[in-house]
């Protein structure tokens, strides 16, 4: 019986050293396991936050090129917008010395032309002037000629 004892007592003993044995693997798989799934999410978060810096990166680089893109087009506009603004400048100019030298030329024709009443005016004035003289000689010489005829015109 002494022998089924010992047998027993080192069945127990076998049972709790194994069941120990069992503990401390279990815990070193659990603890093993913890520290991979940790390591896993750290990896994971490491690599989300990468993603996300990647992805933050092309955003702001594809916010500078829209911004370069809206630059550049405004000043392709701005500088059609001038060159607009400099041919209708030209233009409005081109009129404006067309209109300065019509207006000089209708002050010179208006100066002609008033220089040429002016002419015109002192003509008739002298003939005017020749027409009552002669028409005076005319009586005169009328009024001569009836008192050599000795004759009145009535």
């Amino acid at each position: 019986m002494l022998y089924n004892g010992m047998l027993i007592l080192a069945m127990v003993a076998a049972l709790a050293v194994g069941m120990a044995m069992g503990y401390v693997f279990k815990q070193r798989l659990s603890r093993k396991k913890l520290e991979s799934s940790e390591s896993f999410s750290a990896r994971i978060v490491d690599e989300a936050k990468k993603e996300a810096e990647t992805i933050k990166k092309e955003a702001v680089l594809q916010a500078k090129e829209n911004l370069l893109k809206a630059k550049t087009e405004f000043e392709k506009d701005s500088r059609e917008r001038k060159a607009e603004l400099d041919n209708l400048e030209r233009r409005i100019r081109s009129k404006e010395e067309n209109l300065d030298r019509r207006v000089d030329l209708l002050s010179q024709k208006e100066g002609a032309i008033e220089n040429r009443e002016k002419a015109i005016l002192q003509k008739e004035s002298q003939l005017n002037e020749k027409h009552e003289r002669a028409d005076r000689i005319l009586e005169e010489q009328q009024k001569k000629l009836e008192q050599i005829a000795g004759m009145t015109s009535d």
